[in-house]
C-alpha cells in the first residue's frame, strides 16, 4: 500500500501591498496571508481532492473592501496543485455619488504596487488608465465637462505587465455616478 502525497493547494498572486489576503477555499475562510511590500503573497493549504473553489479578498489601508476573486479548478489526490498569478482586484471609491457636469470626478482606490489601472465607464465607453504609486493608491481626477448627464456605472481593473504579456484582474465594485 502506497503512501501517497499531500494533498495541497500553493497559491501565489498579487495584492495592495501589507494587505491582509483573505482565503477562502468552497466559500470557508481557511486563513489569511499578508502580502509583502511589493503586494505578493504566497499560500499553501490542504485540500480533498476533486474540484473546488478559491476566494480572495483584502481591505485597503481605508477600509474599504474588494471584490472577491474566485476562481475553480481540480486538485490532484497527493499532489500540490499550483495556483498562480492570482490579481485580486482594485478597490474603488468616489468622493461623491452626485456630481454636477464640469465638476471633476474623484475616483480612488489601491492596489498592486506600480500597476496600471483601467477605469471604465458603462461597457468600457470610457476607459482612462492611471499607474498605482509604490503604496498600490491610485486616484484618477477626471473632467465630467465631456460627459452628457446621466446615471453611470464605474468600474476598475489592474493591469499588470508590458504590452505583449500582461495580466489582468477581474474588475472592481461597480459605482453609480450621477451627473446632473
Amino acid at each position: 500500500n502506497q503512501q501517497l502525497g499531500d494533498t495541497q493547494i500553493s497559491v501565489t498572486g498579487r495584492a495592495i501591498p501589507g494587505a491582509t489576503v483573505r482565503i477562502l477555499l468552497d466559500g470557508e475562510q481557511v486563513g489569511t496571508v499578508s502580502a509583502n511590500s511589493s503586494g505578493r503573497f504566497e499560500f499553501a493549504t490542504d485540500a480533498d481532492p476533486g474540484t473546488v473553489s478559491l476566494g480572495f479578498w483584502t481591505t485597503d489601508d481605508n477600509d474599504v473592501r474588494s471584490i472577491t476573486f474566485n476562481t475553480t479548478f481540480d486538485v490532484t489526490q497527493g499532489a500540490i496543485t499550483n495556483v498562480s498569478g492570482v490579481i485580486i482586484p482594485p478597490t474603488i471609491t468616489i468622493a461623491d455619488q452626485t456630481i454636477d457636469p464640469g465638476d471633476t470626478l474623484v475616483v480612488s482606490g489601491q492596489t498592486v504596487p506600480d500597476a496600471t489601472v483601467e477605469l471604465h465607464f458603462n461597457d468600457s465607453e470610457i476607459v482612462e488608465t492611471v499607474t498605482a504609486n509604490d503604496d498600490g493608491e491610485w486616484v484618477v481626477e477626471y473632467d465630467t465637462s465631456q460627459l452628457t448627464p446621466a446615471e453611470y456605472t464605474i468600474k476598475a481593473r489592474t493591469v499588470i505587465g508590458g504590452a505583449v504579456l500582461n495580466s489582468e484582474s477581474n474588475f472592481s465594485t461597480s459605482l453609480q455616478l450621477f451627473l446632473g
